[in-house]
């Protein structure tokens, strides 16, 4: 299982162009620059890929709120939009334009979250299953507080390989960041290969 050069760079662009429009969907709520990374592409099981993240302190110490929906159709898998605690509640504040986000808020920090999820995520995958003339069915987007190897471990199908796109974000005066990681399960494969064929 493995992606061509010419596969990997138009699933990167696919994937830019998505996150791009969720990125500007994102500046017109905060009213601000959102600067994007460039995608990174992997294949391989849920647990090898945490494991090279372990570098990252702040993935086992820092929580981190997230936002998952699952999508079924030519292809399957799952999206997720994640935040640290911190940038979740400065996102929250700005948006509800409260100086602090405190326990009491949780119900409507965790309905902000997934209202912001859902439109963002929707984004992304609208935009790439149109390209790719392919139909896909979504879920209910689930709110979820954790680790991010917990998160991550619970989204996916650890036994599997797995192809994983992984998307940052970031505004920088506002001090908030986050991530995109979209997960393409095995059985998915052989059709979105052939997807990305047609457009290349």
């Amino acid at each position: 299982m493995d992606l061509s050069f010419e596969q990997t760079e138009a699933l990167k662009e696919l994937i830019n162009i998505g996150v791009g429009r969720a990125a500007s969907t994102l500046n017109e709520m905060l009213n601000t620059h959102i600067t994007l990374k460039i995608p990174r592409i992997s294949i391989q099981k849920i647990e090898e890929y945490i494991k090279e993240r372990s570098y990252n302190k702040e993935d086992e110490i820092e929580p981190y709120s997230s936002v998952q929906m699952k999508f079924e159709g030519p292809f399957a898998g799952s999206a997720g939009l994640l935040f640290t605690n911190k940038s979740a509640a400065k996102l929250v504040s700005t948006l509800l334009n409260e100086a602090d986000i405190t326990d009491q808020m949780d119900e409507l920090k965790t309905g902000t979250l997934s209202e912001i999820g859902n439109i963002l995520i929707n984004s992304i995958m609208g935009s790439i299953s149109n390209i790719l003339d392919s139909h896909l069915d979504y879920s209910v987007a689930e709110y979820s507080e954790g680790k991010y190897n917990q998160i991550l471990q619970q989204s996916t199908e650890q036994s599997s390989v797995l192809l994983i796109a992984e998307a940052k974000f970031e505004a920088k005066k506002m001090r908030i960041s986050g991530e995109i990681i979209i997960v393409f399960t095995l059985k998915s494969f052989g059709i979105l290969k052939q997807a990305l064929n047609n457009i290349i």
